[in-house]
């Protein structure tokens, strides 16, 4: 018999990220409008056509993971999210490094309940290769000058302020692999509210300084965790 964990339901996202080619010609910012998608999820018997929905009656406790849930804890998941994201660095006459560009995005919970969110993983999609003949390989990490490595250090955080760009959270990607839990949520979402995300930097390299080509870029899979929020 499977299992069911109860305690919380989570959803799992990935996101395609894609790096733009950098260099002091940068190319044009390719936003793509903000694509998103809804995700819906569910716990308990919330739709009497589905075949194999959990007879919670008839469990027993190795069966399951968590708390069983009584006939008033049977709650859905339903969050807007963004289907891709970017991030890249243009031209400026301010300086010799090009100036660091992400649009914003957002995510909404579209439940009652409080969700809370979490960047889970942050890894290079290596089902889409770069043309390394073209350009340099990317490396979100911490930047080492002359190590023959395009690096960036990287962030995604939570906007409390659109306009002044205020960071209420960030989540450092550099290092996500060695986060804890707590340090890689991002917001929590009460009913119908939405939270403005988008990346940061503010330190990179020029890919011709370490390996001597005009331009780097790699694409990335981020994974976003959505739980209920326990009481």
């Amino acid at each position: 018999m499977r299992k069911y964990k109860l305690k919380y339901l989570t959803l799992i996202l990935a996101l395609c990220i894609v790096s733009n080619s950098f260099d002091i010609f940068a190319d044009t910012p390719n936003n793509q409008g903000n694509s998103s998608t809804i995700l819906d999820g569910e716990i308990g018997e919330w739709d009497p056509s589905i075949n194999d929905k959990p007879d919670f009656s008839d469990f027993n406790d190795a069966d399951l993971e968590g708390s069983k849930p009584t006939e008033g804890q049977y709650f859905t998941i339903s969050a807007t999210v963004p289907i891709s994201m970017e991030f890249m660095v243009l031209p400026s006459s301010y300086s010799k490094l090009g100036s660091f560009f992400s649009p914003t995005y957002k995510i909404k919970n579209n439940g009652s309940k409080t969700l809370v969110v979490k960047l889970a993983s942050f890894n290079e999609d290596t089902s889409k290769p770069i043309d390394e003949e073209k350009h340099a390989k990317l490396f979100i990490e911490k930047v080492k000058n002359y190590d023959e490595r395009t690096q960036m250090e990287l962030k995604l955080g939570t906007l409390d302020d659109t306009y002044w760009y205020d960071f209420s959270k960030e989540v450092d990607l550099t290092k996500i692999n060695s986060l804890n839990d707590e340090e890689k949520i991002l917001c929590e979402l009460s009913m119908n509210q939405e939270k403005n995300i988008k990346f940061n930097s503010e330190k990179w390299e020029r890919p011709e300084n370490e390996v001597l080509k005009k331009s780097a870029m790699s694409n990335f899979t981020a994974t976003f965790e959505f739980a209920i929020k326990e009481p």
